[in-house]
């Protein structure tokens, strides 16, 4: 399954949460902050409260770099007592965002999203967040 078809996006957020220890849910927000791919397990309203913190984090930070002059942002970590939130841009101005369990290997989830953002920097085009959105909804 690749991340070109619609119900590919959801697939490899669902295998990033089994495969690395401590992941326990992942979502992909859009450029403008509305949620288009989810992990499987998560309900819906969890994951549209995840992608409005990760919506609101992301324009916090732009804010703040932009008056540095410091260009695009790479990502943000918040820890908690018992969590993590962390949030890694896309290419195409998207998101993902992950909440791992503490403690957790920071490194590897860290680098695991890191290879998740490149694949999917290239493959999430206009048409496809739209047939993201759109699947979403229904």
């Amino acid at each position: 399954m690749t991340m070109t078809s619609t119900n590919g996006l959801g697939f490899l957020l669902t295998n990033l949460t089994e495969r690395v220890p401590g992941i326990r849910e992942a979502v992909v927000v859009s450029s403008d902050g509305l949620l288009i791919a989810m992990s499987g397990g998560v309900e819906r309203g969890d994951a549209d409260r995840l992608a409005a913190v990760t919506a609101g984090l992301l324009s916090i930070a732009r804010g703040a770099g932009v008056p540095m002059r410091a260009g695009a942002v790479q990502e943000i970590i918040i820890e908690m007592d018992h969590a993590l939130l962390i949030v890694m841009g896309i290419s195409d101005g998207s998101a993902l965002a992950v909440v791992a369990e503490r403690p957790s290997d920071i490194g590897l989830v860290a680098y695991e999203m890191a290879t998740f953002v490149e694949r999917a920097g290239a493959a999430l085009t206009p048409t496809l967040v739209a047939e993201l959105r759109s699947q979403l909804r229904s």
